[in-house]
């Protein structure tokens, strides 16, 4: 039994294409599981961020509120003093003559 030469090719063209189909459906699904990853890995990401921001936020808030009230009392110290600038034992920046916010070395 001989097949004939275009039932062959026919036969070779057939199995090319089926194999070619067959590739391109698992390299999509290849991808797509590629690409499920990289949005889970995305979203982590985010979630991450956002827990991080959460957490510098209330941490933010706190050293305010606390710069706050430390300043407070400072003022307080020093109004109680009667002074008109603080010296807690270290020159003010504004007592350097080298430094800008003195009234002599400012440029």
């Amino acid at each position: 039994m001989e097949i004939a030469p275009l039932t062959e090719a026919l036969a070779l063209v057939g199995t090319f294409v089926a194999a070619s189909v067959w590739m391109m459906r698992y390299s999509m699904q290849q991808q797509r599981a590629i690409a499920e990853r990289f949005i889970q890995h995305l979203e982590s990401s985010l979630k991450r961020q956002e827990d991080y921001n959460r957490l510098h936020r209330s941490a933010v808030r706190q050293l305010t509120g606390a710069v706050r009230r430390n300043s407070q009392l400072i003022r307080r110290l020093v109004e109680r003093r009667g002074d008109a600038k603080p010296r807690l034992g270290v020159a003010a920046a504004s007592d350097d003559p080298r430094s800008p916010f003195s009234g002599e070395g400012a440029a």
